[in-house]
């Protein structure tokens, strides 16, 4: 498990549903990433196996309430009618905590009872902020298992969506599954209520497009994918059909452009990340994208582009966000001629 240059190691989804279910569960574990689903799941399951699922032998603090004290008490309390305590805490940067609990939390960390598996839960960017407590880091480390839940890759999200329709009593196929995923982002929890919406809504035994596209609600994100697509293959009518979208879902118009501008940077960056030969992993570390689902995104709309036209799109979605500044006549009519622009050949 080899440390990464600028993050922490990964040791794996696979590993700890491995550790869970043969009894292999270490005494500390760090959690993060986007997939939201995931990362509560695998605490469902760490209750499960370590406290056989009784509550009075699992131990919760969150934020503030992680004091020295209490973090101490939770550690070094007996467990109760299960084999093992079970410690939480939640929303605590474990890498760079305040001055109080990180005078404490290396020994804390070092000296763990063995009946003990303390977990910090954190959110979706990785603990430490880039600048890691040194003495924590080298402590968790040298105990513990850093894990990251990222977005599952579209094949397992789709298989995966075809599972919970299943459950559902109705079949879901591959293409559709694999638009239901794409219109929520590509994550589990986003997935989960429309998948219940669709199969509730569904007639028949077999999903359809037409179920889907009726039915679930698109996540920003996944709008602005579509639309930068549509801009790839300069199709106004459909980029125009986008901003309706985005309308409903009452995103303002500095938002819809704030948004628009950031995608057309990251794509211009990874067209000079293409056509400069390098890997996927590099483009994600020199422009910190966290998601390999999102990269891979990045990576397959910038092949539809130039490097010249993406720089021309970039400096006139940044234009756009300067014009916010100002006074303006309609915001619907400034983001229509922004796509118009967009969707041009840049000749006027």
């Amino acid at each position: 498990m080899a440390v990464k240059k600028t993050g922490l190691p990964d040791y794996g989804v696979a590993r700890l549903k491995r550790d869970v279910s043969s009894g292999g569960v270490t005494s500390l574990y760090v959690f993060w990433g986007e997939e939201a689903y995931l990362r509560e799941h695998y605490l469902g399951e760490l209750v499960r196996a370590l406290a056989d699922g009784d509550e009075s032998s699992v131990r919760v603090l969150v934020g503030k309430a992680c004091t020295p004290q209490a973090l101490s008490d939770a550690v070094l309390s007996c467990p109760f009618l299960s084999r093992r305590t079970l410690v939480i805490v939640r929303d605590v940067d474990v890498l760079s905590p305040d001055a109080a609990l990180a005078a404490v939390l290396p020994g804390i960390l070092g000296s763990l009872p063995a009946e003990t598996c303390l977990v910090f839960v954190c959110g979706e960017a990785e603990p430490g902020g880039g600048k890691p407590n040194k003495k924590i880091l080298d402590a968790v480390l040298d105990r513990g298992k850093t894990v990251c839940f990222n977005r599952p890759s579209p094949a397992d999200m789709g298989r995966w969506v075809r599972r919970r329709f299943a459950a559902l009593g109705k079949d879901c196929p591959p293409a559709e599954s694999e638009r239901l995923a794409s219109l929520c982002g590509g994550l589990m929890y986003a997935a989960i209520p429309e998948i219940e919406k669709v199969a509730a809504y569904c007639a028949g035994p077999a999903v359809t497009r037409a179920d889907v596209d009726a039915v679930v609600a698109p996540v920003p994100e996944a709008v602005i994918f579509d639309l930068t697509d549509a801009v790839a293959a300069r199709d106004v009518r459909r980029a125009e059909a986008l901003l309706d979208v985005l309308a409903r879902q009452k995103l303002r118009r500095e938002e819809a452009v704030a948004q628009l501008g950031a995608a057309m940077r990251r794509l211009y960056a990874a067209r000079l990340t293409l056509d400069s030969g390098r890997s996927k992993q590099d483009y994600m570390v020199a422009f910190g994208v966290r998601s390999p689902y999102a990269a891979d995104i990045h990576l397959r709309q910038a092949c539809a582009f130039s490097a010249a036209r993406l720089r021309r799109a970039a400096a006139l979605c940044a234009r756009e966000e300067q014009r916010g500044f100002y006074g303006r006549l309609n915001d619907r009519v400034e983001l229509d001629a922004l796509l118009f622009e967009l969707c041009g050949d840049g000749r006027g």
